[in-house]
């Protein structure tokens, strides 16, 4: 499993898909179980873009970050109430407004052109039954969509956001 890797060894697999990330909407970063449930964790090409944009693509932070996936969605904590790494939900309602809800919502999933929709037709899911994620580390989150399908979960990751 790459998410139980060295942060080297991760750091070395991404150089890898770089090219492909470059190339292709979503790479297969790896597909891994936990709690009775597959899932399948991708990488989108507008997660590398806007990574490199900001600077942040194979730093040390996107790599902790990254690895923190591997705790899946805790279904009986699914909210972050801060200071749990892991992977929670985005909810539209939350006030203040954050960021975080900016990036996933109005410039990701609402957004007309966005590759959203074309992530729904390749890996075949419901657009409107997608839920917004964030992988949660103290370094920063990635934000990303979950869709779940009975025993199997896809993530697919399409920001960061480092503001404290």
């Amino acid at each position: 499993m790459h998410l139980n890797s060295s942060l080297e060894e991760l750091k070395n697999h991404l150089k890898s898909l770089s090219g492909q990330l470059a190339e292709k909407p979503l790479v297969l970063l790896e597909s891994y179980a936990l709690n009775g449930q597959k899932f399948h964790l991708y990488l989108s090409q507008a997660l590398y873009k806007n990574c490199k944009k900001g600077k942040v693509w194979l730093s040390n932070d996107f790599f902790i970050t990254l690895k923190n996936a591997k705790y899946g969605l805790d279904q009986d904590h699914q909210w972050s109430g801060g200071g749990k790494d892991g992977i929670f939900l985005i909810d539209r309602k939350f006030r203040p407004r954050n960021m975080m809800q900016t990036k996933i919502f109005d410039k990701f999933i609402d957004k007309a052109g966005s590759p959203f929709l074309e992530y729904a037709k390749l890996l075949e899911f419901e657009p409107s039954q997608v839920e917004a994620i964030r992988v949660v580390s103290h370094h920063m989150r990635l934000l990303g969509i979950l869709s779940k399908k009975k025993n199997e979960i896809m993530i697919i990751l399409v920001d960061f956001d480092n503001t404290k």
